[in-house]
């Protein structure tokens, strides 16, 4: 049985008094795609931060391909394969769409900047490269059309899957994605959740906090459920929908329905 791509184990954290999570562990297998769900103020956001090295745990390990990150700033687990966007697009609405991906192969990135000052024949055949990754990552997701249009001309549905498209670019093996249905057009869902599921069969293991059930229970393997910084089900989307403890906590009778 393989190691999984990435563990974290009894993770703590506290703001002043507050217990934001408590005794949290989870994992993500390679290829997976893993939902994180549970009610606001559950604790989410903050195991999103923990893992990304947004926000340091109080106590617990993250594990990543096998190597302890715990302790490591959140470029350098960019670095080792992480990759995530958030919850409030982050957008360049001056650059082209084009541009905006090529800004996530920073971390990919050899030439320093006396190289590309001098605009050296190296720094050209890097900044070359780069635009073939990010070109084939927009063609990945359905946005090729837009590649060279200002991405603040963009629809608030593609300018999410430009942001998908560009934390891609940095070729990570974990993708975490923090409410990419938040604030879409119901026509825009199905887009996103395909460009999630076209990502997945590319190899990608997808970790993503969402809010849309109907979502969560169509694209994950397996769900992780946390209600008051504590998780209280781990299961598939089947097995989440029928506990009676989720139910109470987050879905409501209708879920059965779902």
């Amino acid at each position: 049985m393989s190691t999984p791509l990435l563990i974290a184990d009894n993770i703590n954290r506290e703001f002043g008094g507050l217990q934001a999570l408590s005794r949290v562990s989870l994992t993500v297998e390679a290829g997976e795609i893993k939902a994180v769900i549970g009610p606001n103020g559950a604790g989410k956001s903050t195991l999103f931060n923990i893992l990304t090295g947004v926000t340091p745990a109080s106590s617990g390990q993250i594990i990543f391909d096998g190597q302890h990150i715990e302790r490591l700033p959140a470029h350098q687990r960019v670095e080792r394969g992480m990759a995530r966007t958030f919850q409030n697009l982050q957008i360049f609405p001056h650059m082209t769409v084009l541009e905006n991906v090529m800004v996530g192969r920073h971390s990919r990135t050899n030439s320093g900047f006396l190289s590309a000052f001098l605009n050296t024949g190296a720094v050209r055949s890097e900044r070359a490269h780069d635009q073939r990754i990010a070109m084939q990552l927009l063609e990945l997701l359905g946005l090729e059309d837009r590649a060279g249009d200002l991405a603040g001309d963009l629809s608030y549905g593609e300018a999410k899957i430009m942001e998908i498209a560009r934390a891609m670019a940095s070729q990570p093996r974990l993708l975490l994605l923090d409410e990419p249905m938040a604030g879409l057009p119901a026509d825009a869902v199905g887009t996103v959740s395909q460009a999630i599921l076209n990502l997945n069969a590319q190899g990608v293991a997808v970790l993503l906090v969402e809010h849309n059930v109907r979502v969560v229970m169509n694209l994950s393997h397996n769900v992780l459920v946390l209600n008051n910084g504590c998780a209280i089900s781990h299961g598939t989307p089947e097995q989440v929908r029928h506990d009676q403890a989720v139910i109470d906590a987050y879905l409501g009778e209708g879920a059965h329905a779902a």
